[in-house]
């Protein structure tokens, strides 16, 4: 028997596969029960992991139940108990999601569109009733909640008018059908409007890059009616035609039992969604827009992706999100499956597989009805909106990045120059894109790149980098920085970068987290009398102990400490050690405390230096003996923690994610505090602000907080405190600018350098506090008037101050 679960790719022999596998069915079925089980488990598979393959499955039922009405009847109601058991698992409090679940909600939609499928074998009272009862629940929920966007109301609404055109798959001539679906339509449209909220903090851009965007809930109406309108002729040059294959069927199935829906009381407790309800069906849990990245542009002058307002674009993406997020546990047969999707629509209604726009352009000049639909565009653009969704994503970026390195290997040819696109029209908008988002398009665009041999046009970028380079602030001057600084930490190899690299953007493989003149100007404001050179320092992996430093006996007499046993060593002679370099040297040393605590720090950190492990564990044994050190002294606590921060950072100056990492360590043990390495990180350090400037600061704020978020009831005052900063840090950009709100986000901007650079500073810690608002909802929404005292006393300026109260208003949406 051919495998059930390849039908359909191989359009060849579908018409004996149906035949073959149909056979099967009706002589084996009701003989084993290992046979039951097994078709009926493989049966659901294909229905929840490949949506796609349903129609080919529901043809087999409907020839089955031609050859065996039994047989048809048996399958029908295995259906209808799966269905029934989805029903009752939304209102489980006990069910257990794992990875690969989509929701209980999710898998009770694809059960719908299959049973849809089965629609010329079942009476057709009974099949739209079960329509109709989802669209009362939709309409009972919306009179209790009328002013309010309710998530489940939403969700069941948009998925149940997503199945209908599916009632007319294999029943496509049922005048009874067609007036019960119209007064089926009427009713919910009559009964029932979906509340339209365009929410800020979910905003990918802070300007219009797409229009208005378009909600799920508001556009799956209109893409309905307008698919069965005009005698369905559009449905049916979409759907593909089997109706050669179609049995005439017997008498029409009624349920054996009724359909037991959850009572209204059990629904409302998950009205909001706001538990982890399955990968997709907690995304409806803030308002879901259709994100698109592959728009039409200067590449081409046709659209490359079906509309989202079109029944077509949105049922393509809805499918292709199921088999996303369903099979996420084999990445390859996903890449397979989204790129064979052809063979299961109409393929006319798509390009050639693989074509280039090139191409496509020549062949769309010969013949105008041609498509220019890609598959690959659809399903590319499909996965990067999982990926760039917000405010959270429903798997793990480490899967859509290998996923994405995945499809691209089985077709460089044909799907890298997709990856260009996007990675084009995200670098085009880095002037508005969302400031978590470029982060992720960070992660994305290093680790793409260094899958396939650092390999980029960076020629294509140097015009622009000419003029943005002295513009500290400017998102698309720190995207590039970060990018290659970010690809360095990726290989061994340096040699490979600086070849991949043109000559504007070599000046970056050299940028530290501090520039050569404040590494070089930290160290000689430690002495008077002495200077310390940058030749010192970029010569000695360990600058205290360099040749030439008067102390350097001394510093590899600390170093030897650290390195004793654990068991054997004594603090006093590290505290003899100390004394001998206060009176041998106190006359060149300008504050005894702080240089102690830095000469400390960084003969640890050499200690240390071969890996993380070692460093944390120097942190571990040697913390008695920095605590006794430090308590000895009468220094301000949050002094000398800024001394062990800028120190550790000082210390691994070219490899700052490795610095911060280590700071982790220090945290942990309580010689730093989190509150002070969010501080540091927010310091306007030289005109520069390292958490906005530096991905490494920025990744190591967000960890900070993500980590203390469980671990602490510091949290809150965390929080806090870096919100005041961010609109401080507003405020002064808007002070030193003037009428910044003015500006808009329209790309260079023929303005004076340091206006412009205090624009996008203003522009960027702007962004960097609707992520943290958004990242951090559920702490926020706690205390809302805290926030709004502070915004009250730091902004006075209207429009900035408007801006971000609406942020905060929106908390209690998300």
């Amino acid at each position: 028997m051919p495998d059930i679960c390849t039908i359909g790719e191989s359009v060849n022999i579908f018409e004996d596969d149906i035949h073959f596998i149909s056979e099967a069915i009706v002589h084996e079925l009701d003989h084993s029960s290992y046979f039951n089980d097994a078709l009926m488990d493989t049966l659901k598979a294909i229905v929840f992991e490949q949506p796609h393959k349903q129609h080919a499955i529901a043809l087999i039922i409907l020839v089955v139940n031609k050859k065996n009405p039994n047989a048809g009847k048996t399958i029908f109601n295995h259906c209808l108990n799966e269905f029934q058991r989805w029903l009752r698992e939304v209102v489980n409090p006990n069910f257990k999601y794992v990875s690969n679940e989509t929701g209980a909600w999710n898998r009770i939609k694809l059960l719908l569109r299959f049973t849809s499928l089965l629609s010329p074998m079942i009476n057709t009272d009974e099949l739209i009733s079960i329509f109709k009862t989802f669209f009362e629940i939709v309409i009972d929920i919306n009179k209790e909640f009328p002013e309010q966007r309710n998530p489940l109301a939403e969700m069941i609404y948009t998925n149940t008018l997503m199945n209908i055109p599916y009632l007319f798959f294999f029943d496509r001539i049922n005048p009874e059908l067609n007036l019960k679906v119209d007064q089926l339509l009427n009713y919910v449209e009559n009964n029932y409007k979906p509340n339209s909220i365009q929410l800020e903090l979910t905003n990918e851009f802070t300007n219009d890059v797409h229009g208005r965007r378009l909600e799920y809930s508001q556009v799956i109406l209109p893409n309905v009616k307008a698919i069965l309108s005009n005698d369905k002729k559009l449905l049916f040059n979409f759907f593909p035609n089997y109706m050669n294959l179609l049995p005439t069927q017997p008498n029409r199935i009624k349920f054996m039992n009724p359909i037991k829906f959850p009572l209204y009381s059990d629904l409302i407790s998950y009205n909001k969604l706001d538990t982890y309800l399955g990968s997709v069906t907690s995304t409806w849990y803030t308002p879901k827009y259709n994100f698109q990245i592959l728009m039409q542009d200067n590449i081409c002058d046709f659209e490359t992706v079906m509309p989202f307002d079109s029944y077509q674009g949105f049922l393509l993406k809805d499918i292709i999100t199921d088999i996303v997020e369903s099979m996420e546990f084999n990445m390859k047969e996903v890449a397979r499956q989204v790129f064979t999707l052809d063979m299961f629509f109409n393929r006319r209604i798509f390009a050639p597989p693989g074509i280039s726009i090139p191409e496509l352009e020549k062949l769309k000049a010969n013949d105008n009805s041609i498509s220019t639909y890609k598959l690959e565009d659809i399903a590319i653009e499909t996965i990067l909106s999982l990926m760039f969704n917000l405010p959270t994503v429903t798997q793990s970026f480490c899967y859509y990045f290998n996923l994405l390195v995945n499809i691209c290997n089985e077709s460089s040819r044909s799907i890298a120059p997709i990856f260009g696109r996007a990675f084009r029209f995200l670098f085009r908008n880095l002037i508005s894109l969302d400031f978590e988002l470029i982060l992720r398009y960070l992660d994305w665009f290093s680790f793409q790149i260094s899958n396939f041999k650092f390999s980029w046009k960076w020629s294509e970028w140097e015009d622009e980098f000419n003029k943005i380079k002295n513009t500290p602030y400017h998102p698309k001057n720190i995207f590039i920085r970060n990018l290659i600084k970010k690809e360095l930490r990726l290989t061994s190899n340096k040699i490979d970068i600086e070849e991949s690299l043109t000559a504007p953007f070599k000046e970056c493989m050299y940028d530290g987290f501090f520039s050569n003149d404040i590494l070089t100007n930290f160290y000689n404001l430690l002495f008077e009398g002495f200077g310390v050179t940058y030749d010192m320092i970029s010569m000695s992996n360990m600058i205290f102990n360099h040749e030439d430093m008067p102390m350097n006996d001394i510093v590899s007499g600390i170093i030897d400490y650290f390195h004793e046993d654990i068991k054997t060593k004594n603090v006093s002679s590290l505290e003899t050690l100390l004394e001998t370099l206060r009176k041998d040297h106190m006359s060149i040393i300008k504050d005894y405390d702080e240089f102690v605590t830095i000469l400390l720090t960084h003969c640890l950190l050499y200690s240390g230096r071969r890996s993380l492990s070692h460093t944390n564990k120097y942190i571990s044994d040697f913390y008695d003996d920095f605590t006794h050190i430090f308590n000895t002294r009468n220094t301000d606590k949050s002094k000398t923690e800024f001394w062990i921060i800028k120190s550790t950072l000082m210390f691994w100056n070219s490899n700052s994610q490795t610095a911060f990492l280590t700071l982790d360590g220090f945290r942990q043990y309580g010689l730093v505090s989190s509150n002070a390495l969010i501080r540091f990180c927010l310091k306007d350090e030289d005109g520069k602000i390292p958490a906005i400037i530096d991905s490494t600061a920025t990744e190591a704020t967000l960890r900070v907080l993500h980590q203390d978020v469980s671990h602490t009831e510091d949290i809150f005052d965390e929080l806090l405190g870096i919100f005041d900063e961010l609109c401080k840090i507003i405020k002064n950009s808007f002070d030193k600018k003037g009428d910044i709100h003015g500006l808009k986000d329209t790309g260079l901007m023929t303005l004076d350098e340091n206006i412009e650079n205090m624009y996008w500073k203003y522009s960027m810690s702007l962004r960097f506090l609707k992520t943290i608002l958004r990242m951090f909802t559920e702490e926020y929404k706690l205390v809302e008037d805290s926030l709004l005292i502070i915004l009250d006393n730091t902004i006075a300026e209207p429009v900035i101050k408007a801006i971000i109260n609406k942020y905060i208003t929106e908390l209690t949406i998300l």
